[in-house]
């Protein structure tokens, strides 16, 4: 008298393939570093890259940022007076407080006295071409593999990638 059933099999949930991280040396970061530093910028180089470029890669290594967290930043989540990132809307809607060293704050110092005299608080912190965007992930991964191939890291596959510079940093 009792009803029995088979139990239905659950729906096998969408998982993303598990990537390896890339862990860099010590010598490769900085010979990263050297070429994003050192990058022939021709004229036909577009926008501000030359200034982006070094301070953006820094605080995504520095301060373990993921790609899209720094590049969503506005000029008023940079606080420089006491040297924080205030990450706002990030992975599953958190927000969080990243504290940044004393040389980071310094470039950030540099480059907004370079970058954001005349900018409203509500401006992207590493402005895209086009007046009111942020600069493209896609052309930031593109200028990073760049660099790797400079710095004679060889990009197999699906890495590494930027995402291991937030890797390096944990």
């Amino acid at each position: 008298g009792y009803k029995i059933e088979i139990p239905i099999t659950p729906k096998k949930r969408f998982s993303y393939p598990i990537r390896i991280p890339y862990i860099y040396t010590a010598s490769e970061l900085k010979e990263i570093f050297i070429q994003i530093d050192n990058w022939s910028w021709t004229s036909q180089s577009r926008g501000y890259r030359k200034q982006i470029d070094p301070l953006l890669f820094r605080m995504i290594y520095s301060c373990g940022l993921r790609v899209m967290e720094a590049l969503r930043l506005k000029v008023t989540d940079v606080n420089l007076e006491e040297g924080y990132l205030c990450i706002i809307d990030a992975k599953n809607g958190r927000d969080r407080i990243v504290p940044m060293a004393e040389s980071l704050i310094n470039r950030c110092r540099a480059y907004s006295k370079q970058m954001h005299l005349l900018s409203r608080p509500s401006d992207f912190y590493f402005p895209g071409r086009t007046s009111g965007t942020h600069i493209s992930h896609t052309s930031t991964y593109k200028r990073y593999r760049e660099y790797l191939w400079k710095a004679g890291i060889p990009h197999i596959g699906h890495g590494p990638r930027i995402h291991d510079l937030r890797h390096a940093f944990c």
